[in-house]
């Protein structure tokens, strides 16, 4: 469509870059799409990789002796 108008010799040269306009829209609203939905899937894939290692943490814990393996002594005021 461009190039047919590029060809054109009567059709101004402004005439063919407004034309091209609408898609330079379309092509920046695909964009800010695509940027969302990589900022959607970046926030779930940290939310799966930080539920996925809190075993392994806890269980690192355990093993290094930064918490107990029983788990916390203390329920809702109680002493045990």
């Amino acid at each position: 469509m461009q190039g047919g108008k590029l060809a054109d010799a009567s059709v101004p040269f402004i005439n063919v870059v407004t034309g091209t306009v609408p898609f330079i829209g379309l092509s920046t609203l695909a964009w800010l799409i695509l940027l969302v939905s990589q900022g959607l899937f970046l926030a779930n894939f940290c939310g799966l990789l930080c539920r996925f290692l809190q075993p392994a943490i806890a269980t690192a814990g355990v093993l290094c002796g930064c918490f107990p393996a029983s788990g916390p002594t203390e329920k809702a005021g109680v002493n045990a």
